[in-house]
């Protein structure tokens, strides 16, 4: 589930859909990132086109609560078990992406101290 920065400047977050709809088309960025992200935990497919409309929007932060409501939407299955099956999937994948991404910083790092080595023998 998503949720919305703690941040003060953020307005109460809709009460209803007919509210996030009206969020979607406010002029404040901050209603309109609560109003997406609204939509994102409880919307369903039906609601995709409304998200698509904010990835063009104006504000990075609104762009990327829609682009998150989106993958929500889309791996929402509607069956309970199959929704936490692959919430548990995504979770693995990012823990697998998190450790790629350290051990190419290791890596990269152990070349540095080489080349520091290597250098400071042909000095």
């Amino acid at each position: 589930m998503l949720t919305a920065a703690a941040a003060p400047a953020f307005p109460e977050p809709p009460k209803s859909r007919g509210e996030a709809l009206a969020g979607l088309r406010s002029p404040s960025e901050a209603t309109r990132a609560e109003a997406a992200n609204w939509i994102a935990n409880r919307g369903a497919m039906v609601d995709a086109p409304l998200l698509h409309e904010r990835l063009r929007d104006d504000s990075e932060t609104v762009r990327e609560f829609a682009e998150r409501g989106l993958w929500l939407l889309w791996s929402r299955s509607g069956d309970a078990e199959i929704d936490r099956r692959m919430a548990e999937i995504h979770e693995k994948i990012k823990a697998v992406e998190a450790a790629q991404k350290e051990g190419e910083a290791l890596g990269l790092a152990a070349f540095a101290r080489q080349y520091i080595v290597d250098s400071s023998l042909h000095v």
